[in-house]
């Protein structure tokens, strides 16, 4: 028995699922609301007899590996290797074709990292820049802070790092996959980064998967901050700088302590505050708030103390809000800018000053005051609305409500009034912006599906590559929408002049090089996934119908059908060929 299937022998799914969410029963299924999307009414099946679950709301679903996947943003080794810790199975280290490929990545990147730190004390002007900020080396050293040599240096031309990984045996073609390298202007390879100070940045379980560059030489030409572009093991939209040395404070805890930035991050850290986590180059978005709210219930919000800083930790208290997180603000002077400043200046206080952090909700009924103004009165009114509106738990609308009528003088029936006008109005422009992307204009040509936008980016990376024959004889082409086969064939036959396909071939020739959007064989993934959705989603709409209607017994049947559809596609063959591959490594 493969450890896989031994894995499946002794888990139930629906009580494993149970540690995660509430589920109760559906005829003969389970169902819940789906911990991977926010949503309101369950729209979560779960089959014992089948021992596996569905999400017709988000439209993803699998066995108990793949919700490991999902849920903790984890690739299959790694929930293999949680399950097999789970219950007690012995496994063996092997790695199918797709992971090896990823450890190829995270290699690179934890050699990268080793470079970069070992440098770090040559560096004059970074340890110079570092004792500014009150960084210990001991902090530096816990998280790997490294340098990049500038390109006017000995190595001139910004290739120390591929010279250094190129030497160790990695490939020029994995290290540009890592981001680490990228191709230049004059032909060749230069290093992504130079004359940085450099933030490693670790997934959720520990691996190095990339960097943020912070410029040590100004340079009004050049970004204060880079970082490493999205890779098959990097997305900065589901990745929180951090949280891999912190989740289990958090867990503990069941509080964390959210900053803008890695310097905010280490100082907090250094001065003891261990619940914290940072972003890394974005915005915080949902993907990174449904991470934490596995692991806690408080969220601490800590954001710069300006207008920009404001109006981002409203955007973060909002979403917070939406997912039942208690929020919490921790309110700076005039006289500090961030945390980073506050430990400098005064270590030790941060941590009273979270404990002491004001509930969200009170700090913005005094951004937002009732006076005597009646017009500005009633826009402050409506914006604290809007944001009770967002508050999932009914309690915690009803006593806010009341809290507003208190201190407004507003009967509460009003507000409630006024509240299901912004309700329905909101509601109207998600409608409208729903409609207005998916229905043309009259002059207007449709917009492109993501099947044929999938397509033209895989054509374009095949012409990039000279991989166009290869790409018309491989099984993906009879996925490929018929206008986007024509061309294929057309460009490996060297025969694009029909007036039809003329400017699109155009087009992609010289968009070509130009772009990235991942390997071939990443977008023929993305392809075989776009192309299951598609024939998927009719049966998910005859099921949002049977629920409508509360026939169990249609959804049942639907499910069935839909479980069978889905291991009947190419992409679920796809992946059965690769665990199979796995298994008999």
């Amino acid at each position: 028995m493969s450890p896989t299937e031994e894995i499946k022998s002794k888990i139930d799914i629906v009580e494993f699922l149970k540690e995660y969410i509430e589920v109760r029963p559906a005829g003969k299924n389970m169902k819940a609301r789906c911990p991977l999307h926010n949503e309101k009414t369950p729209s979560f099946m779960i089959s014992p007899e089948r021992q596996t679950w569905r999400c017709f709301g988000c439209s993803r679903g699998g066995d108990i590996f793949t919700f490991v996947m999902e849920h903790e943003h984890c690739e299959f080794y790694e929930a293999l290797t949680m399950l097999a810790e789970k219950t007690g199975v012995a496994i063996r280290r092997y790695a199918s074709g797709e992971q090896r490929q990823l450890n190829v990545l995270f290699d690179i990147n934890e050699a990268a990292a080793e470079f970069f730190s070992a440098a770090l004390p040559t560096s004059t002007h970074a340890q110079t820049y570092l004792a500014s900020r009150g960084l210990h080396a001991k902090t530096c050293e816990e998280f790997m802070l490294g340098i990049t040599p500038p390109a006017s240096s000995e190595h001139a031309g910004g290739d120390a790092a591929i010279r250094h990984l190129t030497g160790k045996g990695f490939a020029m073609n994995d290290i540009v996959r890592a981001g680490i390298a990228m191709p230049g202007r004059r032909g060749g390879y230069n290093d992504r980064f130079y004359d940085r100070l450099m933030f490693p940045i670790h997934n959720h379980f520990g691996k190095i998967i990339g960097f943020t560059g912070r410029i040590l030489h100004e340079n009004p030409a050049a970004a204060k901050y880079l970082n490493t572009p999205e890779t098959p093991v990097f997305k900065k939209s589901k990745i929180l700088y951090g949280f891999h040395r912190s989740k289990e404070h958090i867990r503990n805890e069941r509080s964390a302590f959210l900053v803008e930035g890695q310097m905010d991050f280490l100082m907090a850290w250094q001065d003891g505050v261990k619940t914290g986590i940072a972003t890394s180059g974005t915005a915080v978005t949902q993907d990174h708030l449904l991470v934490l709210r596995r692991y806690a219930d408080k969220l601490v919000v800590s954001f710069d103390n300006d207008d920009a800083g404001w109006a981002a930790s409203e955007r973060v208290l909002s979403m917070a809000h939406a997912l039942d997180f208690t929020t919490y603000v921790v309110l700076l002077s005039e006289s500090v800018n961030d945390p980073a400043d506050i430990v400098v200046k005064n270590p030790g206080m941060l941590k009273a000053m979270i404990h002491d952090a004001q509930p969200a909700i009170r700090l913005l009924f005094e951004k937002y005051p009732v006076t005597d103004n009646p017009i500005e009165s009633k826009v402050n009114i409506r914006m604290l609305l809007k944001t009770i509106h967002v508050f999932t738990s009914a309690i915690d609308r009803g006593y806010w409500m009341r809290e507003l009528s208190r201190t407004s003088g507003v009967p509460e029936e009003e507000l409630k009034e006024e509240m299901s006008v912004i309700a329905k109005q909101s509601d109207k422009k998600a409608a409208t912006l729903s409609a207005s992307a998916s229905v043309p204009t009259v002059n207007a040509p449709p917009p492109m599906t993501r099947l044929e936008r999938i397509s033209e980016h895989l054509i374009s990376t095949a012409v990039a590559h000279n991989k166009i024959h290869e790409l018309k004889k491989s099984a993906s082409l009879q996925y490929v929408p018929k206008k986007y086969q024509e061309i294929i064939i057309a460009l490996a036959e060297d025969n694009g002049t029909d007036g039809a396909l003329h400017p699109p071939i155009t087009l992609i020739q010289e968009r070509a090089g130009l772009e990235e959007h991942g390997t071939i064989e990443e977008l023929e993934t993305q392809l075989l996934t776009e192309y299951e959705s598609m024939w998927g989603d009719l049966i998910l709409q005859e099921i949002r119908r049977a629920e409508a209607q509360h026939d169990e017994k249609k959804v049942d049947l639907l499910m069935q059908k839909m479980n069978r559809l889905k291991s009947e596609s190419p992409h679920a063959r796809g992946k059965d060929a690769g665990t199979r591959t796995a298994q008999s490594n």
